[in-house]
């Protein structure tokens, strides 16, 4: 999760944040860190943003999450 909060942020209560998925996510963390992440990994990751309280949204695409890149 530290790498998660070195390229995103949590939106502010006035701020709408961008939405992403697992996968979306691991991957720009991926390109920016020089990381491969396996598929079995956004699995893996999702949960752990489930279970740190990040808010999800569940759409036709999959949840999402809302953050903000920084």
């Amino acid at each position: 999760m530290r790498n998660l909060f070195s390229y995103f942020r949590l939106p502010a209560e006035d701020e709408t944040g961008q939405k992403y998925t697992a996968v979306q996510l691991l991957d720009i963390i991926s390109k920016r860190s020089k990381r491969k992440f396996s598929n079995t990994s956004s699995l893996t990751f999702g949960r752990m943003l489930n279970a740190s309280g990040i808010r999800g949204m569940h759409t036709v695409n999959g949840n999402v999450y809302e953050l903000i890149l920084r």
